[in-house]
């Protein structure tokens, strides 16, 4: 059985909450807002030549998460969703990494680099949803050896208030005591691997602090 732990966010345009049940313990590692921008929302896979998405304009806010356990994707997302759905999302997109379309579908997503967010090329799982015609959501959930990562990104009606967590719950880094050491460059590239420049970008090791276990 999962364990899980409420995560409280506040839904744009009105005071009603958003309780999101985050599964593994997830911990907010990152958090970053912008003012006016349009989000791209996917509503398809890859096509062969683009993602057909809609553009919803708004205050856009990107959240990540991190669990110092990795579990599949899938189910972490068939943790979260039903609860957004219940609350009145419609699902618009669910795939998983090839049926997504791999590599050019990710490299459409404004993922956030490394070490707030961590995406196996061969293992992740998106989701989007939209509510009202007015707010926009995606999710992109996929894990390393040793971790889960989650990156929640929404967009609401500007002037909103913007979304947080409950203060009861730890949101950051502090207490992070082991290191996770992830050679990562082919399967979460910064750049495409189809130049040498790309390639040379690519050939990285990188050093993850995760919440020490019990």
């Amino acid at each position: 059985m999962l364990r899980s732990f409420a995560f409280l966010f506040l839904l744009p345009l009105s005071a009603q909450a958003l309780e999101l049940a985050m599964p593994l313990g997830l911990v907010q590692s990152s958090e970053s807002e912008q003012g006016l921008a349009t989000l791209t929302l996917p509503t398809g896979v890859w096509d062969g030549s683009e993602v057909p998405s809609i553009s919803l304009t708004g205050q856009i806010t990107t959240a990540t998460f991190h669990a110092p356990e990795s579990r599949k994707p899938d189910v972490v997302a068939a943790a979260i969703w039903p609860q957004l759905e219940a609350q009145g999302y419609e699902l618009a997109l669910h795939c998983a990494d090839q049926t997504c379309g791999g590599y050019e579908f990710r490299f459409t997503l404004p993922v956030l680099p490394p070490p707030h967010m961590f995406v196996d090329l061969g293992d992740y799982v998106f989701l989007s949803g939209q509510k009202n015609n007015s707010h926009g959501l995606w999710i992109l959930i996929s894990r390393s050896l040793s971790q889960t990562h989650v990156q929640l990104t929404q967009v609401r009606p500007s002037g909103a208030p913007k979304s947080q967590l409950s203060a009861a719950l730890p949101t950051s880094a502090s207490g992070f005591l082991e290191t996770d050491l992830n050679t990562t460059g082919y399967f979460a590239p910064l750049a495409s691997n189809a130049t040498p420049e790309g390639r040379e970008i690519n050939r990285r090791v990188e050093v993850i602090l995760v919440p020490a276990r019990p």
